[in-house]
């Protein structure tokens, strides 16, 4: 379970699939009957369709999160128990840590640690942030592996409640080297040849999982594909982002968005194996294929549809 290769995945036509060049980013596809989900003592779990057929709200922290988490009326529906939540990165932090589910794909130790020690929200971590430890003292420390530590104690991100292992979907160890989110990875096949490692873009992994636990509509909240260097982020200046980072990312979003239309295209498809609609709170320049809804509107059907 420690090595991140061969990439793993659930379909009985992996070759003849699509998404498997784009959206899943395989050159070799894999046995569809291997195992995806881990706890820390090496033990699989099943998730696949855990939430099967719901909805569910991806948020992340472009500065449109302001308009929505700021709005009394939308944040209380957010935070009603009839409505399943997705973080990535730090935006559990605008909801008070009150969200169902969240993942990142780099280290445990950049986030807070109210997300690591929430045994409420499931976190949902690359097989290569999440595996095993030695815990002897006397050994190097892995901090890939360290979730979050207060005085001299270390807390290791496999030992966290309600946390779970994901394949990092990687398609080769070359990958391992040359393909990081900070770093200038766009020359590199895999966005040139339309071969997309999911896992290093946090809303790619997340959206592959939001497929993969079975949720058949998607909203995505203040996820921009836009930065700008005054307000990268959701209450974020520039002090805390160099312009290097904001352009990076720019770059990025550029090469991303033909490669995300192909694979909502796809995921539209009444054939696809991972069907599901997916829709904007709030419009996205980069991504003007995907519908706009008004947020309070369809939390309003979700609770009432729920609650019943």
């Amino acid at each position: 379970m420690g090595n991140d290769i061969p990439v793993l995945e659930y379909t009985e036509n992996a070759a003849g699939d699509p998404l498997w060049t784009t959206f899943f980013g395989h050159l070799v596809h894999p046995d569809y009957s291997h195992p995806v989900f881990f706890r820390h003592n090496g033990s699989n779990v099943d998730l696949f369709n855990l939430y099967n057929g719901g909805t569910v709200y991806l948020i992340g922290r472009g500065p449109s999160l302001k308009k929505f988490v700021e709005n009394g009326k939308i944040r209380s529906m957010l935070q009603h128990p009839a409505i399943v939540t997705y973080g990535m990165n730090t935006s559990p932090e605008v909801l008070n840590y009150d969200v169902n589910i969240w993942s990142c794909v780099d280290s445990i130790m950049k986030f807070p640690k109210q997300i690591a020690k929430n045994p409420n929200i499931m976190k949902l971590i690359p097989m290569n942030r999440f595996k095993n430890h030695n815990f002897d003292c006397r050994t190097k420390d892995d901090r890939r592996t360290l979730a979050y530590q207060e005085g001299s104690k270390k807390v290791y991100a496999g030992l966290l409640p309600n946390i779970f292992g994901v394949q990092t979907f990687l398609i080769s160890q070359d990958s391992v080297k040359h393909i990081t989110f900070g770093n200038a990875f766009l020359s590199c096949p895999a966005v040139l040849y339309g071969y997309y490692k999911g896992h290093k873009c946090v809303f790619l992994f997340a959206l592959k999982l939001c497929l993969l636990l079975g949720f058949k509509r998607i909203v995505l909240i203040g996820i921009d594909f836009k930065m700008d260097k005054n307000e990268p982020y959701y209450k974020n200046t520039a002090d805390d982002y160099n312009e290097f980072h904001v352009q990076h990312n720019n770059r990025l979003y550029d090469a991303l968005s033909p490669l995300i239309q192909e694979i909502f295209t796809l995921l539209k498809k009444k054939k696809s194996q991972y069907r599901c609609n997916i829709v904007t709170a709030n419009p996205i320049e980069a991504l003007p294929f995907i519908p706009v809804v008004k947020l309070s509107e369809i939390l309003q059907e979700d609770i009432e549809r729920r609650t019943k």
